[in-house]
């Protein structure tokens, strides 16, 4: 078995860490799922959250890939974006508006609520509460 194979093997393992799983898939959330959203704001705002966007995109999608290998790197890679993402919301309160709950109906209100913890403060929060664990397993089978 080849080395990509083993690690898409070991993800699958029951034994792999669950938090370095979800830290990873809302990290690639995080990274991607502002492409299926359209917030109803001025364009200045809008300019501002798209190029946000932009910028944080590929770093989580990479951390996301990273986390799964359980490098070290991406633990400290998502720190950073976490830690730079809340700044951004502090500095910029204009983006929670983005991230309003749609209640028209059911289906709606239940995906607005996911934008809103994926992409919003929370999802942030959330990975930083994980990345302890890719650090603890991140040494392991000789990875860094």
């Amino acid at each position: 078995m080849t080395h990509n194979n083993r690690s898409i093997a070991e993800r699958m393992n029951t034994d792999f860490p669950w938090p370095v799983w979800l830290a990873g898939w809302m990290a690639l959330l995080k990274g991607v799922i502002w492409l299926s959203t359209d917030p109803n704001l001025p364009a200045s705002q809008l300019t501002v959250l798209g190029v946000k966007h932009v910028l944080f995109m590929a770093p989580f999608v990479a951390c996301a890939f990273g986390a799964w290998k359980l490098r070290r790197w991406a633990g400290w890679a998502l720190v950073v974006l976490c830690g730079l993402e809340l700044i951004f919301f502090a500095v910029y309160p204009p983006a929670l508006k983005a991230l309003t709950f749609n209640d028209i109906t059911a289906v709606t209100l239940l995906f607005s609520a996911a934008v809103f913890v994926v992409n919003g403060p929370v999802g942030a929060v959330l990975i930083l509460a994980l990345t302890p664990s890719l650090f603890r397993h991140s040494g392991t089978n000789g990875r860094s």
